[in-house]
């Protein structure tokens, strides 16, 4: 699934993802920049059977294990950058339940209101976006 983002100006992952690795096979979930030891994927709870959103999910790294190894039903990454969305998509689109979503984290959450049964941030959202909204 993909919907049109409602952000404008120049794209700065786009350097950004010209420079960076492609698919990366993860072994857990890092909650930081710096991918340090720390809680892993029990933060989250059961997913089995859930429906999942990143927020900010940028390439989409962390919502492919989620997706791949955590037994949830559907995993959507939501991320306004198009070079990080179009980079996730070409890297996992082919994942049994991982849709990417091109929108603004608070955008999707307000348009889609209880679709979702666990939504997360690990890198992106929360950093990027106005905390009024």
């Amino acid at each position: 699934m993909t919907s049109t983002s409602r952000t404008t100006g120049p794209d700065r992952w786009q350097h950004y993802g010209a420079s960076s690795r492609g698919r990366r096979s993860l072994s857990r979930l890092h909650w930081d920049w710096y991918q340090r030891i720390g809680p892993g994927a029990e933060l989250l709870g059961d997913l089995a059977g859930r429906t999942v959103a990143e927020l900010g999910a940028g390439a989409g790294h962390q919502t492919a294990y989620v997706a791949a190894e955590l037994q949830a039903a559907r995993v959507i990454a939501i991320d306004s950058s198009t070079a990080q969305h179009s980079r996730g998509r070409d890297l996992y689109e082919g994942l049994p339940g991982l849709d990417f979503v091109h929108e603004d984290a608070a955008a999707y959450l307000q348009d889609h209101p209880s679709s979702l049964d666990v939504a997360y941030s690990i890198f992106g959202a929360l950093d990027f976006s106005d905390p009024q909204t």
